[in-house]
């Protein structure tokens, strides 16, 4: 009987310990070698047909990126409703100017509505940062209308 004691108590002081740690250590093994999935954005017009092509997903990434930051507003977001008279519509063919002709019409509360059907790559995607950075600082809103299209509302106090 004392012998059952013992094998019990050595039981209880050193192997459930140690089935304890392993699984910890295979625990902790499991969830190392799982990729993070930290944000997972939602197309913002899912059902839009859009291109495959590699201009379309790096705009795509962009605005993910440009909507991800506005959903760390604390507040509620800024009400879109604008007057659509007052829109500007801009077809950009150089940074500079789309940018300061953004800036001027956000800053007059007027909607932009910007068409990247001829522009480059690069230059949307900046101009898309751009966008992102000002409605962000401005509490505006970024919204995407189709492939090519983004919709820019100053935020309406």
């Amino acid at each position: 009987m004392d012998e059952a004691n013992l094998v019990l108590d050595y039981i209880k002081v050193l192997v459930w310990p140690l089935l304890l740690i392993a699984l910890a250590l295979v625990a902790a093994w499991l969830f190392s070698t799982r990729t993070p999935n930290h944000a997972q954005h939602t197309p913002l017009r899912a059902d839009l047909p859009r291109a495959r092509s590699e201009d379309t997903m790096r705009l795509t990434a962009a605005l993910e990126d440009s909507e991800w930051l506005a959903s760390l507003y604390a507040s509620p977001p800024p009400d879109p409703a604008v007057h659509l008279q007052q829109a500007v519509r801009i077809n950009p063919v150089s940074y500079r100017e789309a940018a300061r002709q953004i800036r001027d019409s956000l800053h007059d509360g007027r909607l932009v509505i910007l068409d990247f059907a001829g522009a480059d790559e690069e230059l949307a995607a900046r101009l898309i940062d751009f966008c992102s950075a000002t409605t962000l600082a401005t509490r505006g809103l970024l919204q995407q209308i189709s492939s090519t299209v983004l919709l820019v509302t100053p935020h309406s106090a």
